[in-house]
């Protein structure tokens, strides 16, 4: 099966709602924008994953965006233990609530009464920054990261379902 690459600036969607260029990139070179997007805000799934991995611990943050509710989780393994906690909060939606359009600009907040989980992104940093009341039975958590030195190749891919109104776009 031959394989598509994308070598520059393309969108995800054309302006009439359909489906863009699709294959991969060795950059995220997809400009992706809500609006093009002619389906409802509810049914539209978003997210941001950063994994920190030691080989002896591993620290997981997602926020998402899945339409009908706000997620905040994050994930703390003991590789060597055998020891995981996970805290996983739910919001409802939010009319100021967005998911930035790119992986490289945008920041994202979410706050309830037992987590802070903040991204912050540029193209020279991406900062995570997250608070836990109780992580999962095991205490507080803190955590405030900087993430800066970026490879010079990523894996970018646009992937159409069968009836190519749905995709997953990963960056």
């Amino acid at each position: 099966m031959n394989q598509h690459e994308i070598f520059g600036p393309v969108f995800t969607h054309h302006e009439d709602g359909t489906l863009g260029e699709v294959g991969f990139a060795r950059h995220p070179h997809w400009q992706y924008d809500h609006s093009r997007l002619k389906i409802s805000h509810l049914r539209m799934k978003e997210w941001d994953y950063y994994l920190v991995n030691t080989g002896q611990i591993a620290i997981a943050f997602t926020l998402s965006d899945l339409g009908y509710l706000r997620m905040a989780s994050v994930s703390f393994l003991d590789l060597v233990k055998g020891v995981d906690a996970t805290q996983t909060e739910l919001l409802p939606p939010a009319k100021d609530f967005f998911m930035p359009e790119t992986s490289s600009q945008g920041q994202a907040h979410f706050e309830n009464k037992n987590m802070i989980l903040d991204y912050d992104l540029t193209p020279e940093f991406r900062k995570v920054h997250c608070e836990v009341k109780d992580l999962a039975g095991h205490g507080p958590f803190k955590a405030d990261l900087c993430f800066c030195d970026f490879p010079s190749e990523s894996m970018n891919i646009l992937t159409p379902w069968d009836d190519r109104k749905h995709f997953y776009l990963s960056q």
